[in-house]
Formats: C-alpha cells, structure tokens, sequence
C-alpha cells in the first residue's frame, strides 16, 4: 500500500522526523528509548517517508543543548539497529545535528545521506569532510539556536530576501569548499529568528529560494507560527500542517513533517483530483 502511495506522491519528499530527546516540542519522550525511536523511523518509511531524519538535540525555544558525546551516544544504538536497511539503502538517513565530533564519527561509520545543520556554524574541514563522503548538507537559516522572541530579522527588511542573501552567500561558499548544487539543500528556518507573521510571509513567498539552484526544505511542522490563525497545541496542529504543506507543493523539494501519515492519505487525494 505505501509503495503504491508513494507513487502519486515523490514530489515534494517527505522528511519524517524521529526526535530521540525527552523535550522536543510536539513529541519530547515518545523515542527517547532506543527501539521506540527505531520503531518509529520504521513506521515512517512505512508511512511513505522518502528520508527520516533522526536528531538527539531538542532546539525547541528554551531548550537544553546535549554536548557532542551524549548525543553521538543516544544516535549510534538507533543507527546500530538500522544499519542494514541503512546499507542495502531501503532507509535513507539524515542527522540532525551540529556537532563537527559527531558529524565526522556518524560518517566513517554510517552511510548517513544527509546531515542537518541548524547552526551554520561548522568549519571548513568539517564542511569539505561532508563533501567528500558525497552527503548532501541542509543549512537552516537561524540567528540563535535555541531561538529567542527577541532576536528576529530585522522588520523593515522583507524576511525572503534575508534568507535569500543568506543563501546565496551559504551556497557559494558551500560550491567552493566542494559541494556539487546537488548535494545542497537550503532551510529557511522556519521559526527560528523569525515573527509569526515573517514565518508566514516567508512560507508565501518560498519558491523564490528555488532561484539559488540548490534544493529546498521546509521544516514547518506543528510550529508556533500556526497559532497566528488557529490555537491549538503543537501535537493537534498537523491539519494546518497539512494545509500548508499542499500550498507549498511544487515550489520546495523537501517537506519535514512529524505526521506523514497522513500527508500522504491528503496528497494522494489531491494529486488525483488537482488535474
């Protein structure tokens, strides 16, 4: 049945997301534990997930950061448990993490797809490392991390062009150290640094990012923003999710979602009506 869904839905991918913390915002203490958390990266293949991406480090406002080894200590017994649908490539795997220590030992021991780095902070070799090993690399736009209401784009500024100035100083310095286009993917960090109504205009406006030649991802699943038209807590906001996530098809490559379930139960649908 989910290859036979998958078929009506490849574009945009879905990125299901595993938090294997205790405080991530929408789902803190659900794959905490080691087999629910590979349970889960199950489910969500099953679901019709293209990419799962499992994070050890919540970034939820207010959040606590983990240091490099508690981190890299709660991914390898998940990656152990995956590795050989990791290797005949059933599962394609990205991290999220922004460790330069657990980014070089998550790849000399794993044939991980794609790392996530929320900070943009990772220097050069860590960066030529990535690009040598042919993994993609998905740079999120953020001014802190964890983010603050306090620190937000600049409100005379129209927040796409922000990100899109930052993008394209991010992609060009990313093809000098090595990168293909091909293995860049860009995260305007919805969210993080932004006001409710940037984050909204920003999700409006995403195809322009498109004009930077690399890939797109939108991470804006359950977040806060949503309250601007309907309040609801994180884990009950996957309808609005979804709604969004049907406006933004066609204009992003990648779409990281909590519930991919049911995106695809609604795109299938869609995609066989919207003719």
């Amino acid at each position: 049945e989910s290859s036979f869904k998958k078929s009506f839905v490849l574009n945009p991918q879905f990125v299901g997301v595993v938090n294997a913390t205790n405080d991530s915002f929408s789902d803190g203490g659900d794959f905490n534990q080691t087999d629910k958390a590979i349970q889960q990266v199950l489910q969500l293949a099953s679901d019709g997930a293209s990419v799962i991406e499992i994070g050890a480090q919540s970034t939820r406002p207010g959040a606590i950061i983990n240091n490099s080894d508690d981190e890299y200590a709660k991914l390898k017994p998940i990656l152990d448990g995956l590795i050989e649908l990791i290797d005949d490539k059933t599962l394609t795997i990205s991290v999220d993490t922004f460790w330069p220590s657990v980014i070089r030992k998550l790849l000399e021991n794993y044939p991980i797809s794609m790392i996530n780095d929320v900070k943009g902070e990772l220097d050069e070799d860590t960066l030529k490392f990535i690009a040598e090993r042919n993994c993609k690399l998905c740079l999120m736009h953020s001014l802190s991390i964890p983010p603050t209401k306090e620190i937000i784009i600049p409100l005379a500024k129209r927040p796409i062009d922000v990100i899109k100035e930052w993008g394209k100083l991010s992609v060009d310095r990313l093809l000098n150290l090595g990168f293909s286009l091909d293995q860049i993917v860009l995260d305007p960090g919805i969210g993080f640094g932004k006001s409710i109504y940037q984050n909204i205009e920003i999700l409006q406006n995403t195809q322009e990012l498109k004009d930077l030649g690399a890939k797109v991802m939108i991470g804006h699943s359950r977040k806060s923003y949503i309250n601007a038209f309907s309040q609801t807590s994180a884990a009950n906001r996957d309808i609005e999710t979804i709604a969004i996530s049907s406006a933004l098809k066609g204009k992003v490559d990648f779409l990281r979602v909590h519930n991919v379930a049911d995106h695809m139960r609604f795109l299938v649908v869609h995609e066989n009506f919207n003719v």
